[in-house]
C-alpha cells in the first residue's frame, strides 16, 4: 500500500538492506535554536548546519528528537524545522527525521511530510505514554510502519522510560519490520550531540578513529580513542550524567556549549530551565580546558 509518492534510492521492501549498506559514519543529533521571543531561529539553524557540513564534522544529521526539544514543538514547527534541515543538507549529507509523537496519526502526518521534502530516513522513538507492554509498543510501531514508505530507525532510548526487549527487536513479523530497520549491523554513531560539541574545524577525532576502526586499523583507532578520554569525560559530565543523576534533560547545557563554539544555541522552552550564570562559567572553563575554545 502506498500512501505518499516519493522518489528515493531504495524501496520499502529493501529498506533494511539499503540501510546496512549505506547508513554509516558519525552522525550528529542537532538542537533547534530559539530566538529570544521564543520562535525557531531559522537562520541560526541554517548556520549550525553549515558549520557542521563545511567543517566536515558529520556524515549525517539526525533532527527532531530529544536534542531538538521535540516535545515542546508544535507539529507545524517540527515540519518547518525539518524543511530547513533537509534543504540545507541537500547534496551534502543525508538527513534522518524523527517523527514520533504521542498520537500515531500525528506521527504518520510527520512521516509523510518528511518523505515529501526528501528526508533520507525516518526515526521513531519508543512510545512514552500509554504503552506499557510489548504488544502495545509493537502496535504503536506497526501502525506507523504500515503507513510509511521510507526506512525507519527505531531509537531505543531510556529517556522515554520504555526500553525495547530483545524479543521485540528480533520479531520476525514482516507486517511491522518490513519497513523498519534497527541499528544492528549498521556501522553508525548517532543520536548524540558529541560529534559537533567535541570536534572542531581541523580537529575531528571521532571521525578519525571511526574511519580507522571501519578500515580494521584497530590499534590506531584505539590510540585516538584513548587520547579522547578527557573530552569524553567532559561530555558525560554535562550531557549524560544530569539525566540519571538529577533527572535533568541537559538541553540548556547543550545549547550553551553550542554558543561557546560559535554555533547558535539560544534559550530552551519550559519546563526546561535555562543555564545559570555559575553553570555557564563552569562550562566555559571546562570546554576551554580541552582546547575547544
Amino acid at each position: 500500500m502506498s500512501f505518499v509518492n516519493v522518489s528515493r534510492r531504495y524501496s520499502r521492501s529493501d529498506a533494511k538492506s539499503y540501510a546496512r549498506a549505506n547508513l554509516h559514519g558519525v552522525w550528529g543529533a542537532i538542537p533547534y535554536p530559539f530566538t529570544p521571543d521564543d520562535e525557531i531561529d531559522e537562520q541560526g539553524l541554517r548556520h549550525n548546519i553549515r558549520y557542521c557540513i563545511d567543517n566536515k564534522l558529520l556524515d549525517g544529521i539526525y533532527c527532531g528528537h530529544f536534542m531538538s526539544e521535540f516535545w515542546a514543538l508544535t507539529t507545524e514547527e517540527r515540519k518547518r524545522a525539518a524543511e530547513i534541515v533537509v534543504d540545507e543538507c541537500r547534496g551534502s549529507i543525508p538527513v534522518m527525521v524523527h517523527i514520533g509523537h504521542t498520537s500515531v496519526k500525528e506521527s504518520v502526518e510527520l512521516s509523510h511530510h518528511a518523505e515529501r521534502i526528501g528526508a533520507d530516513y525516518l526515526a521513531v522513538g519508543n512510545p512514552y505514554f500509554m504503552a506499557y507492554n510489548d504488544e502495545q509498543i509493537y502496535d504503536y510501531f506497526r501502525y506507523i510502519s504500515e503507513r510509511t514508505e521510507a526506512g525507519i530507525l527505531i531509537t531505543n532510548t531510556g529517556y522515554t522510560g520504555i526500553v525495547l526487549t530483545p524479543e521485540m527487536i528480533s520479531s520476525p513479523d514482516e507486517s511491522i519490520w518490513f519497513s523498519l530497520m534497527t541499528g544492528h549491523g549498521c556501522r553508525l554513531y548517532m543520536s548524540s550531540a558529541a560529534p559537533f560539541l567535541l570536534q572542531k574545524p581541523g580537529q575531528t577525532p571521532m571521525k578519525d578513529y571511526s574511519a580507522l576502526a571501519f578500515e580494521g586499523r584497530t590499534e590506531e583507532a584505539a590510540a585516538i580513542a584513548r587520547s579522547f578520554e578527557p573530552a569524553r569525560n567532559l561530555f558525560n559530565k554535562w550531557l549524560r550524567d544530569p539525566w540519571p543523576t538529577h533527572r535533568v534533560m541537559p538541553i540548556a547545557y547543550l545549547k550553551a556549549w553550542c554558543d561557546l563554539l560559535g554555533m547558535v544555541g539560544g534559550p530552551v522552552r519550559p519546563p526546561l530551565q535555562q543555564i545559570t550564570a555559575a553553570e555557564l562559567a563552569e562550562l566555559k572553563q571546562d570546554v576551554a580546558s580541552i582546547g575547544l575554545i
